[in-house]
């Protein structure tokens, strides 16, 4: 995954691509090459960062 922008959260690491026009790539950064990637669109990847940032997913 080129250009991927790491976001660190506690013990947790994950890249985010968004240098794929009308893709967001995300993976586990941990496991490498080897990381299965998620691929879903920018609209779709701000409102899941959205609704993390406002608690919805909190227990």
């Amino acid at each position: 995954m080129a250009e991927a922008e790491p976001q660190r959260s506690g013990e947790q690491l994950v890249e985010v691509a968004t240098n794929v026009p009308g893709s967001a790539l995300v993976r586990d950064s941990k496991l490498g090459d080897a990381s299965p990637v998620l691929e879903t669109t920018p609209t779709a990847m701000v409102a899941f960062l959205s609704a993390i940032r406002s608690g919805r997913f909190d227990g």
